[in-house]
């Protein structure tokens, strides 16, 4: 009852801001957006997870980093999805890698080593929380007490909380490869959108974990 009620304040937070940013948006976008963001502490774990998602090499090098600094011995991400996971009247030639596999080949060519990258399976996962389900499914099957998530800075928060709720017993650390400019978040139309994508979510999220 704690939690849900914790929940429901976290939601109730959440409408408040958006409210505020319609009424006065110069004094509270900045906050709106601070308010997305969760960075833990490097500490050692069991794994380090990218979460897919990322057009840029950034979560990659944060991952690398990382590794370098024995936060943990194994790098975890999904498969992502391929040309036929999708249509099956794609080219059965066509030459087209999953965006798990262009992490795998980001890593390798930084030095880190095959045997220290688990590729999952996630063909069929179509949100972060059936990403993180597939993840979950892994650490458990490896007896880990506790992971690293690496995403972007804006998508930390609702990380954390999908975590908590598809893989209850496993312990998770957030990490996010930059510290956010919160004030370019609003300068741009496509980080616009994300922030305000973001909350969507998240809100969306909030509700499910009451309802269970």
């Amino acid at each position: 009852m704690k939690r849900k009620g914790l929940i429901k304040l976290l939601l109730l937070l959440l409408i408040a801001s958006v409210a505020l940013c319609i009424w006065m948006p110069e004094k509270t976008l900045r906050y709106v957006g601070k308010a997305l963001v969760v960075n833990d502490t490097p500490r050692y774990c069991d794994a380090i997870v990218i979460l897919l998602g990322a057009e840029t090499p950034e979560r990659v090098v944060k991952a690398w980093n990382l590794y370098n600094q024995q936060i943990a011995k194994r790098i975890v991400f999904g498969t992502g999805l391929y040309p036929r996971a999708i249509r099956e009247d794609m080219p059965a030639n066509l030459i087209w890698q999953a965006a798990g596999h262009r992490y795998f080949a980001a890593l390798v060519s930084l030095g880190i080593a095959e045997e220290s990258i688990i590729l999952v399976n996630t063909e069929n996962a179509f949100d972060t929380a059936s990403e993180l389900s597939a993840i979950c499914h892994e650490a458990k099957a490896l007896h880990w007490k506790d992971v690293t998530l690496v995403t972007s800075p804006f998508h930390t928060l609702r990380t954390w909380l999908i975590w908590q709720r598809v893989c209850p017993g496993v312990m998770s650390y957030i990490s996010y490869p930059h510290e956010p400019n919160l004030d370019y978040w609003w300068q741009q139309g496509r980080l616009i959108r994300s922030v305000g994508y973001e909350y969507g979510a998240l809100m969306k999220e909030l509700v499910r974990q009451i309802k269970n």
